[in-house]
């Protein structure tokens, strides 16, 4: 996914870095929010609270959204403009994709 959209936006391999780095993150992110139970071969993410679900999204949305601004800006005198952009972007991302979530997930009766 990365690749494609460094292809297309001509971002010079700033997607691709951001989601390897999530793909390597993520399992210790799941463990982080989760616990235990994520290491059981039964465990099934819609199984756990929304709480959980939606501390998971945000911390996501988040690392990965400082990572991609970080890269972009390349420079640490920056920082202001980083967490701003960081967060508002966030903030937009984590909105849009609770209700994206919210579309394709099933009432259980």
């Amino acid at each position: 996914m990365g690749i494609i959209l460094d292809v297309f936006l001509d971002s010079l391999a700033i997607h691709t870095i951001c989601l390897m780095s999530m793909a390597f993150l993520r399992p210790k992110i799941m463990r982080f929010i989760f616990g235990l139970n994520y290491e059981l071969i039964s465990f099934r993410i819609q199984k756990t609270p929304k709480q959980q679900r939606y501390n998971f999204l945000l911390i996501v949305v988040l690392v990965h959204h400082f990572l991609y601004f970080s890269i972009e800006a390349f420079s640490i005198s920056l920082i202001g403009l980083i967490l701003e952009k960081v967060f508002l972007t966030s903030i937009a991302t984590f909105v849009l994709s609770v209700l994206i979530l919210s579309l394709f997930t099933t009432k259980k009766a």
